[in-house]
């Protein structure tokens, strides 16, 4: 687990997964689309793109990690 988010009461951990990231976002999108006021609308908005900019830096350190793993070839 990543880290840990509380607010109201309720805590949840983030796993640091890109798909619940992108769900996250879709959420958001969701309520900016239902989202009384403007202002409201574009904060929800802003806050959708944070989740995908996240789900897409996970996924770039996921693939520099896995490059790191894998064993060197030596060259013949």
């Amino acid at each position: 687990m990543v880290g840990t988010r509380c607010g109201d009461g309720r805590c949840s951990g983030m796993s640091g997964d890109p798909k619940e990231c992108r769900e996250r976002a879709k959420q958001c999108f969701a309520r900016a689309r239902t989202a009384p006021t403007l202002l409201v609308m574009t904060k929800f908005e802003s806050l959708a793109h944070s989740w995908l900019r996240l789900a897409d830096e996970l996924e770039s350190i996921d693939a520099v990690l896995r490059r790191l793993k894998k064993p060197e070839r030596k060259a013949s």
